[in-house]
């Protein structure tokens, strides 16, 4: 049926253009450091996305997973049923935020238990932001299952080729001065600028409110835990 198959087009054509941005949003990152600096600085970098990462693989791919299924299906057809995706919202941030501030806190003795080499022991100060942005990741994703069922593919694509190509703008400004930490501090930057964008489309389509202040509190929280753990590193060994 010609309808059916322009109706799949319009909506999966944009999804197509989201997937290779957020590839890119994800990955993207390490190329620019190669380029801007070394292949040593690149793959301390590299251990810290991966360290990072197990926030992702563990609980956010997880979580995405299974709230896309029962997300959409709790919104009954329409984006402005949106309850579930309130009362998620506020258990996944603090759950997700404590699992952030956990695996930042145990980079260091991850990576001096896993390499020998002293210079993946920079890593750690990375994994922080790091997962920090992957956690803001998780948190789009709760969102984002408004726009498919309001048929909003396109804005999906828009908001993450956006995030992107912002998350590229402060990757070539910032690593020239930071180095690695310039490239996390850019992934966080990116993601929240994804999640602020999409939740302000989320409003508009769903005429709905997210608490963010829990956000901030478990982001503020977990950055004066973090400062506090990190002083233990220079701890001698018992």
């Amino acid at each position: 049926r010609p309808d059916l198959l322009g109706k799949l087009v319009r909506f999966g054509l944009p999804l197509a253009a989201a997937g290779v941005a957020s590839l890119l949003l994800n990955l993207g990152d390490r190329f620019l450091l190669l380029r801007i600096t070394d292949a040593a600085t690149t793959a301390v970098y590299d251990w810290s996305g991966r360290l990072g990462s197990l926030l992702y693989l563990v609980v956010i791919s997880s979580f995405n997973l299974a709230f896309s299924v029962l997300g959409v299906k709790s919104l009954k057809g329409d984006a402005t049923q949106t309850a579930l995706h309130q009362s998620v919202f506020r258990h996944f941030i603090v759950i997700t935020g404590f699992l952030a501030l956990g695996l930042s806190l145990a980079a260091f003795d991850l990576t001096r238990w896993i390499s020998p080499e002293p210079a993946y022991l920079r890593a750690e100060t990375l994994v922080a932001p790091i997962a920090a942005g992957y956690l803001l990741y998780g948190v789009y994703f709760l969102m984002v299952n408004v726009l498919f069922v309001a048929d909003r593919t396109r804005t999906v694509a828009v908001l993450l080729v956006g995030a992107t190509a912002l998350n590229v703008a402060l990757n070539v400004a910032l690593i020239p001065t930071l180095g690695p930490m310039g490239a996390a501090l850019a992934t966080v930057v990116s993601y929240g600028a994804l999640v602020a964008f999409t939740a302000r489309t989320v409003a508009r389509e769903a005429a709905t409110r997210f608490d963010w202040s829990i956000l901030a509190r478990v982001l503020g929280l977990g950055a004066a835990l973090w400062a506090l753990g990190h002083l233990s590193v220079d701890w001698p060994l018992a």
